[in-house]
């Protein structure tokens, strides 16, 4: 098995990279090997999975949460539920939207999920 080059750095490197991290892309960054976590435990410690991330995109600004960010990775029998900030089994039958809740009477927005639109007023 091959070694990737990020992983021969020195730990005084992977400290000073993870120091410019936020928590959120510091988590994500910790969660891809073991030599990683420690490292961004030590900096950020636990970040909750409601933690946001904010991207710039076009004319408006990207909020991601963390749990979102986390759930190809979580795997295929777990969702994250946003409106309680975990993680949850999925039981069978169930779909992923589960943790979702309807809004009557409301108009459909354009937005995708977690994003937000910059208001100029």
């Amino acid at each position: 098995m091959s070694s990737c080059g990020f992983l021969k750095l020195s730990t005084e490197l992977h400290f000073e990279i993870f120091k410019y991290l936020d928590r959120v892309s510091s988590t994500c960054l910790g969660l891809t090997c073991k030599t990683f976590y420690p490292i961004h435990k030590k900096l950020h410690g636990i970040v909750r999975l409601d933690r946001v991330v904010f991207r710039p995109r076009s004319a408006s600004w990207y909020v991601v949460p963390l749990g979102f960010l986390l759930a190809q990775w979580a795997g295929p029998d777990l969702y994250f539920d946003g409106w309680g900030r975990r993680f949850r089994k999925l039981e069978k039958g169930e779909d992923e939207g589960k943790g979702e809740q309807d809004s009557e009477g409301e108009e459909e927005s354009d937005l995708k999920p977690g994003e937000v639109r910059r208001s100029d007023t």
